[in-house]
């Protein structure tokens, strides 16, 4: 990566040598549970750097110059870069942007070494065009110090429209019960050189959880807690349960379900979703696949209160990715009919896909469904933007399409 910017940046990449403040940097010496982000503008030939490095605290600096503006936001498990640059007819622009994230997880049930494969979701829209000479427009994608997706446009390419979702599987070789480090970084930038072609970059990079294939393990992170189950065909999904340690503390379980064959079953609670007001973790589903399952969540009583006045029309959504929007659980399934029930799950007449509800007493909600996804409650749809917005560091902003994993 560090030679990668140089190439595409040689002006901006030699003064951040001369300061001793680059995003090469952040990726080399950044220890582990830190999040770090680099914005740079030149603006009529004055840069300027912001180069924030905190323990686990969301980032999201921000520059904004006469002909462009440069924005990352950063958090465990997460980074979003957000710059628009246009050319001059005379005289010349760049601005870069980039955030790297470090964090440790520590695996257990089992002995000696194992490999868990991490999936990464990368989302965006990626526009460039009128570049001539050595004009040029980029991002690149990375984990684990590994790129996983890079892009360059140069020279009169023009590129329009929205990133498909991508979903990319590392494996990583760990050791039970020992710490190791979980990383990913996302760069973007412009160079526009006396014209006026113009970039603009809005992509996110997150870290969507893990499995062990064939193992009973748990883990913990600073971003939350992980839980992995083998079940042979036919049995019982019932009990299978997680408690978050982070957030709201969110408890996800599965209250009710058949494992239609021998399935490898996780629950993974994500970083949090600044663009959705959620009364609880979310939380990623790996592995039911095509079975029928009851998920429910507990939701948090004061966060319901101060963010919905009350938990009255509470209920489990999960993002749908085709038209990026949270939406009521039930409507992802294939099949079934929706049916709202005020009260806790009975096992004995409510195994039905598409029946949910909301226990208001044990503040919990749930819904029977038949979809590996994201969860989340809250009391609303709530639109995804097209872009990342920057809420500041009062929370983590994943404005991005996210992949529903099959």
């Amino acid at each position: 990566m560090v030679g990668y910017l140089r190439r595409m940046f040689p002006r901006i990449s030699s003064a951040l040598a001369l300061t001793g403040v680059c995003f090469s940097a952040s990726l080399s010496s950044a220890s582990a549970n830190e999040v770090r982000a680099t914005v740079t503008i030149n603006d009529s030939g004055t840069l300027i750097f912001q180069n924030p490095n905190s323990t686990g605290a969301p980032l999201s600096p921000s520059v904004s110059g006469t002909y462009g503006s440069s924005s990352v936001a950063a958090s465990m498990g997460a980074v979003a870069v957000d710059l628009d640059l246009a050319g001059r007819p005379t005289g010349s622009d760049s601005a870069t942007s980039g955030a790297t994230w470090k964090e440790d997880y520590t695996i257990l049930g089992g002995s000696g070494a194992g490999t868990a494969n991490f999936t990464f979701s990368l989302t965006g829209t990626f526009t460039a065009g009128n570049l001539i000479g050595s004009d040029q427009v980029n991002y690149g994608a990375n984990a684990f110090g590994n790129s996983l997706d890079s892009a360059q446009y140069q020279s009169g390419n023009v590129l329009s429209g929205v990133l498909p979702p991508q979903t990319y599987t590392v494996p990583v070789a760990f050791t039970y019960g020992t710490p190791f480090t979980v990383s990913g970084g996302l760069s973007g930038g412009a160079n526009l050189s006396g014209s006026v072609g113009f970039g603009h970059i809005h992509m996110a990079l997150r870290e969507t959880g893990f499995t062990v294939a064939g193992g009973n393990y748990t883990a913990s992170s600073a971003g939350g807690t992980s839980r992995g189950g083998t079940f042979a065909s036919g049995a019982d999904y019932t009990g299978f349960t997680l408690a978050n340690s982070v957030g709201h503390t969110t408890t996800a379980t599965l209250v009710g379900g058949t494992a239609g064959a021998d399935r490898d079953i996780s629950l993974n609670f994500l970083s949090p979703n600044g663009s959705l007001q959620a009364a609880s973790d979310i939380v990623d589903v790996k592995g039911p696949l095509t079975d029928v399952f009851v998920l429910q969540l507990n939701y948090d009583l004061a966060a319901a209160n101060t963010l919905f006045g009350g938990d009255n029309g509470l209920f489990l959504a999960w993002f749908d990715t085709a038209t990026g929007v949270w939406k009521n659980a039930v409507a992802g399934n294939e099949g079934g009919t929706s049916t709202f029930f005020n009260r806790a799950y009975n096992p004995l007449t409510d195994f039905s896909l598409g029946n949910w509800g909301i226990d208001t007493t044990a503040h919990n909600v749930w819904a029977v469904v038949n979809h590996n996804s994201e969860y989340a409650v809250t009391a609303s749809p709530t639109p995804e933007p097209a872009s990342w917005l920057l809420l500041g560091c009062s929370g983590l902003v994943l404005g991005y399409r996210r992949f529903r994993r099959a």
